[in-house]
C-alpha cells in the first residue's frame, strides 16, 4: 500500500504550523485516500467496520451480504449541510 502522495501529505499534516495548513492537508490525504478505494478485511472480527462522513443516509435494515458498501448508502442533503459539507 506504499503510495509517495500519501506520504507526502501526512508529512505535511506533521509539518503543519497552523489550524488552516493542517485542515487543508488532511483534507487532501483525505481526498487521495478515498479515490484508492482501499478495503482492509476484518476476517476474525465477525463483522465488517465501514467508517463515511455523516453526510449519506444508510437503510435502517441492512442486507447480511451486500456488496459494494456503497450500493447501500446515498447522499442525505440536510446532513451534508449539519456538517458543512453540503
Amino acid at each position: 500500500m506504499a503510495d509517495k502522495a500519501v506520504d507526502a501529505l501526512i508529512e505535511k499534516v506533521g509539518a503543519s504550523k497552523t489550524r488552516a495548513e493542517m485542515t487543508l492537508a488532511m483534507r487532501c490525504l483525505d481526498r487521495v485516500l478515498r479515490t484508492r478505494l482501499d478495503w482492509l478485511p476484518n476476517i476474525s472480527a465477525g463483522v465488517h467496520r465501514v467508517a463515511y462522513w455523516d453526510m449519506f443516509g444508510f437503510k435502517e435494515q441492512k442486507p447480511d451480504f451486500g456488496f459494494p458498501v456503497e450500493s447501500l448508502w446515498w447522499f442525505d442533503e440536510a446532513k451534508a449541510k449539519a456538517i458543512g459539507r453540503a
